[in-house]
C-alpha cells in the first residue's frame, strides 16, 4: 500500500528549505489575517509588554500582569491558531485577583505582534514557551508553581513542553489536537482553494491529501522532522517532575476525542485514571480528562459556567502537591 507521507517526502527532495519557508509564509499570511492585538496596558493595570528572542532568532511579543514580589505562583496563557494573546486579558485579570498569581502570555509565531516564524502545530511553539519561561524567570523573577493554560494550538504547545520541562508544575489543556499531523489534517483552513493555489503544481498535482503537502512544507522549512517531534507519545510517559495535566474537550470537537484519549492515556501509563471525574473527587491523581457534552471546537470556553470551579480545583491541587 502506498504511504502518502513517504511519497510526499520523495517529491520534496527537490524543494529547498528557503523555497519551503517562502511558500509557508504565503500560506500563513493568507490564513492569519487579523494580527491586531490591544496593548495590555489598555486593559490591565500593573502590566508590562515584553519581548524575547526564541530558539531560531524570531522575536516574539508578550506581556505580564501582576508581576509582584509576593505572588503565589504564575499562570502562562497560550492562545489558539489564528488568535492572539489578547483573548486572555479577562481571564488573566480574574485569576491574578483570585489566586494572587502573576499571569503572562505571548503571541505565537506568525500571530499577533510576533514575527513570522512558521507555525509547527506544537513543537516550535513549545520551544517558544520554554524560552518565554526563561525570559520571565530572568527579567521578572516569576514564582512557582508554574501552570500553563493552553487553548488548541496553545494546548498542543503546553502538553509538549510539560512532558519535558521540569519548571512546569501543571498544564490545563483545552481542546488540543492529538499530535501535529492530526492538527494539520483536521485544520480545514489548510485545504481551502486559496491556500492550495500557493502550492507548486509539482507537489499539489501528485498528492491526494493536500494537508500532507502543507505538513511536509513545514518540515522542509525547518529542515527537521518537527511534526514528529511534537508528538508527545515519543517521550517518557512518566516524567520525573510529575506535572499535573488536565484535559478539557468538547465531545463534538473537530479534534477527535478518541485520538486525544490516546495522548491522555500516554501520560503515566499503567496508572488508573477515570474519565469525567473532577480533580476534587480524585485529588491524588496526576491527570484528569473532562468532556463538555456537544461542545465543538468553536465553543466559547470563557462562557462555560463550571470553568472557574474546575480551574480552582486544579490550581489548589497543583499548589498542594508542588
Amino acid at each position: 500500500m502506498i504511504n502518502p507521507v513517504e511519497e510526499t517526502k520523495k517529491l520534496f527532495n527537490g524543494v529547498t528549505q528557503t523555497a519551503s519557508k517562502e511558500i509557508c509564509k504565503h500560506i500563513f499570511q493568507l490564513l492569519i489575517k487579523n494580527r491586531n492585538r490591544e496593548n495590555v496596558n489598555n486593559r490591565l493595570n500593573d502590566s508590562e509588554e515584553t519581548e524575547f528572542k526564541t530558539f531560531d532568532g524570531i522575536n516574539l511579543k508578550g506581556w505580564i500582569h501582576n508581576s509582584i514580589e509576593n505572588s503565589s505562583g504564575t499562570i502562562i496563557f497560550l492562545h489558539g491558531f489564528m488568535d492572539n494573546s489578547g483573548s486572555f486579558f479577562d481571564l488573566a485579570r480574574m485569576y491574578a485577583e483570585m489566586y494572587n498569581f502573576s499571569v503572562a502570555s505571548f503571541d505565537h509565531r506568525f500571530h499577533g505582534w510576533s514575527q513570522n516564524g512558521i507555525p509547527s502545530f506544537g513543537q516550535a511553539e513549545s520551544d517558544d514557551l520554554r524560552y518565554f519561561i526563561s525570559h520571565l524567570q530572568y527579567h521578572f523573577k516569576i514564582k512557582q508553581p508554574l501552570i500553563v493554560f493552553g487553548n488548541s494550538l496553545g494546548a498542543a504547545a503546553a502538553q509538549r513542553a510539560a512532558i519535558e520541562d521540569e519548571r512546569i508544575a501543571g498544564a490545563f489543556l483545552y481542546a488540543p489536537p492529538a499530535w501535529p499531523w492530526d492538527a494539520i489534517g483536521k485544520t480545514t483552513h489548510l485545504k481551502t482553494q486559496i491556500v492550495l493555489d500557493r502550492i507548486p503544481p509539482m507537489l499539489k498535482n501528485n498528492i491526494a491529501d493536500k494537508s500532507v503537502v502543507v505538513g511536509e512544507l513545514i518540515q522542509s522549512a525547518y529542515n527537521r522532522n518537527i511534526l514528529e517531534e511534537g508528538d508527545i507519545r515519543r517521550y517518557n510517559h512518566y516524567p520525573r517532575h510529575n506535572p499535573l495535566v488536565l484535559y478539557l474537550m468538547g465531545t463534538n470537537d473537530m479534534y477527535d476525542c478518541n485520538l486525544v484519549h490516546q495522548v491522555y492515556d500516554h501520560w503515566y501509563q499503567g496508572v488508573y485514571a477515570e474519565y469525567n471525574v473532577w480533580p476534587v473527587d480524585r485529588p491524588d491523581d496526576n491527570k484528569w480528562f473532562i468532556e463538555i457534552p456537544d461542545a465543538n471546537h468553536d465553543f466559547y470556553l470563557q462562557g462555560w459556567e463550571p470553568l472557574n470551579e474546575l480551574v480552582k480545583q486544579f490550581i489548589e491541587i497543583v499548589k498542594r502537591r508542588k
